[in-house]
């Protein structure tokens, strides 16, 4: 990413998300391997956009990853840690947090990553994936039953 590329992170609608998919390293498809997005967009903002370009503080960037569009899809319990909510929490080094997935090895884990709970489960765990699955599909209010 360019440093246009990376200003535009400051616009107050623009969320950061992904649209890859979650699979295991070394877990390839039908369609083949995974682009390094699966395995690298949040950590790479962070690392990027946050700590080296200093276009977003720390705090704005996870509030562009947590709680901003879960009120954009209507999402109510999720987002913020408050009780009464969802535990999904990552727990990272800030310093050393960076992606290290490339077109060439798509499925390499990130780097500084701790702890990484869903709905209180740890699924990654002293910085290893614990195969622990205890997420779920989530749905806004648009989405209708029966719909890919």
């Amino acid at each position: 990413m360019d440093q246009k590329e990376a200003e535009t992170f400051k616009y107050p609608w623009v969320d950061v998300g992904s649209d890859g998919i979650a699979l295991p390293a070394g877990v390839h498809t039908a369609f083949g391997r995974p682009h390094p997005r699966s395995f690298g967009t949040f950590t790479h903002i962070l690392a990027d956009v946050v700590r080296k370009r200093h276009v977003l503080t720390l705090e704005e960037a996870i509030r562009k990853m947590t709680s901003q569009p879960a009120n954009r899809l209507g999402i109510a319990d999720r987002g913020l840690l408050r009780q009464g909510m969802k535990a999904d929490i990552v727990v990272f080094n800030p310093d050393t947090v960076s992606d290290t997935s490339t077109f060439a090895r798509p499925d390499t884990y990130s780097k500084g990553v701790e702890w990484v709970l869903i709905n209180g489960k740890p699924v990654v765990a002293d910085a290893k994936p614990t195969n622990a699955l205890p997420g779920r599909v989530l749905h806004g209010p648009a989405y209708k039953a029966g719909t890919p």
